[in-house]
């Protein structure tokens, strides 16, 4: 039977929204899009790497409407103003927000046609965007010239266009610089500044003579945060922060666990003066993980539920959320890999008590499976053909636990089958192997070592032959001249 999995952590989400709250005060954006009338338009604003709505207004004939409140400003960020079809274009809102817009339906992707008064925000930002589109061709350009080039086999042209492509992309990097210097505290230049890489010293020699290979990596790391103010929590409303943060949190870090825990907990420290980016740290590791697809990540969920939700830092969940984080780190913590497996011990299709603890065997594989479930339908026959060729040869068990209460057809669909593995069921009804394994759908597998730690879980068939080898290939050889002695 298979069951929706409930990503409860949805519901956090949406209590991140509210992390956009308005502050007391007022804003008023006057806008005209000549070619739009009579239809609803729409102002929104990033966060993190979604877009959220703000306000509505209905334009008129002339194509003017006007965002407003006169009891709450708006957090500084970038801002869309979407049109019908959805088209859109960005706004910059910081301090200046009582000001008015107008552009041209036909040349909506022209920040030159635009004319904004009021906000000097918006004039710089709209002066950039042009000059970036026009570097930004000039660069594709080269690129194209010099990919043609090297197709031709010309090294020496396709260096030339690669080197003019390289001089238009340092005259934009100059021209971010220059802003910065000009206007430290704007927000266009703290997003400018977080689009900065670390610069990376001369590569240092090792006592033998070499460069140090993995100086790169690790000066880039350690300095991966630079350019991000975590006092200053603006960024988190802009396309930014998040892409540095799964830049930092997937890519430069080692996919284990351990590794991913120590990052979490160095980016959250990091962001706690801010509380937007330290709610949106820990919600985006926490909510990553909880869902990720790879074997053994739910180590970082648990990791996260003790150190900040059981601990209460997570201050803007609520009781309930809270519960449900902390109750599921309950459920997963005993199943992580590594950790041994709650025993069971239930009675096979004679009635004899069968202990998954007493199976002797190099590997467990546990499945708990029903026989009216469609996946299960498919697996059992796949794992049947597995067992008699390949597990049962080398010593290997599979004991099978049908989530089915109704025994009678566990019974008739064991014997049609003649599975020959250890077989059983609950036949009293008050095992609760569900909660204890973390069963929400069938079929969920289970491969346990020789002393029933798990060593890989929820897989499918096709996987367990090659986890196994893998397994095998990595244990130690054992010395044969020495067990010879």
């Amino acid at each position: 039977m298979k069951i929706t999995k409930l990503f409860f952590l949805c519901a956090l989400s949406l209590m991140l929204i509210g992390a956009s709250a308005t502050a007391k005060g007022s804003f008023k954006i006057k806008v005209k899009v000549t070619g739009v009338k009579d239809t609803m338009c729409y102002l929104g604003y990033y966060f993190g790497d979604k877009q959220y709505l703000r306000d509505s207004v209905i334009a008129n004939s002339k194509g003017e409407f006007t965002f407003k409140s006169d009891t709450a400003s708006l957090p500084a960020g970038i801002y869309l103003v979407v049109l019908p079809g959805k088209r859109y274009f960005e706004l910059l809102i910081d301090q200046d927000q009582d000001f008015s817009v107008e552009t041209d339906l036909a040349y909506l992707d022209d920040y030159s046609k635009y004319k904004t008064l009021g906000s000097d925000d918006n004039v710089r930002f709209f002066n950039y965007t042009v000059f970036a589109n026009a570097n930004g061709k000039k660069i594709e350009v080269f690129k194209n010239l010099m990919n043609s080039a090297k197709t031709a086999g010309d090294t020496s042209l396709a260096n030339a266009h690669r080197d003019s492509a390289a001089t238009v992309e340092k005259t934009l990097q100059n021209y971010k610089k220059d802003f910065i210097k000009a206007h430290p505290g704007d927000l266009l230049s703290v997003i400018f500044k977080a689009m900065f890489d670390p610069e990376i010293p001369e590569i240092p020699l090792l006592e033998n003579g070499r460069p140090d290979s993995t100086f790169r990596y690790r000066y880039y790391k350690a300095h991966f945060w630079d350019n991000i103010d975590f006092n200053d929590d603006r960024i988190i409303r802009t396309p930014i922060f998040h892409g540095k943060l799964k830049s930092y949190m997937q890519s430069m870090t080692v996919q284990m666990p351990d590794s991913i825990n120590a990052a979490a907990d160095y980016i959250i420290e990091k962001a706690r003066p801010s509380k937007e980016l330290f709610k949106y740290c820990i919600w985006y590791v926490t909510y990553t993980y909880e869902t990720s697809d790879i074997m053994g990540m739910d180590a970082v969920f648990v990791h996260m539920a003790d150190t900040y939700y059981a601990t209460h830092q997570a201050f803007w969940v609520d009781d309930a959320t809270q519960f449900k984080i902390t109750d599921r780190a309950n459920t997963l913590r005993p199943l992580l890999l590594g950790k041994k497996a709650p025993n069971l011990i239930m009675r096979d299709i004679q009635g004899d008590f069968r202990s998954l603890n007493d199976v002797k065997a190099p590997y467990t594989v546990t499945i708990f499976w029903d026989p009216d479930c469609g996946h299960c339908k498919k697996a059992m026959p796949v794992l049947d053909s597995l067992y008699k060729a390949y597990l049962k040869p080398q010593g290997i068990e599979v004991y099978a636990v049908c989530a089915e209460y109704e025994l009678d057809k566990w019974r008739k669909y064991v014997k049609e089958h003649e599975f020959q593995w250890i077989n059983v069921a609950d036949s009293t009804y008050t095992i609760p192997f569900k909660k204890l394994f973390d069963i929400t759908s069938t079929p969920v597998i289970y491969i346990l070592d020789e002393n029933k730690n798990i060593i890989a879980k929820k897989i499918s068939v096709q996987q367990i032959g090659e986890i196994i080898e893998n397994r095998n290939k990595a244990k130690p050889k054992k010395d044969d001249s020495k067990a010879k002695q």
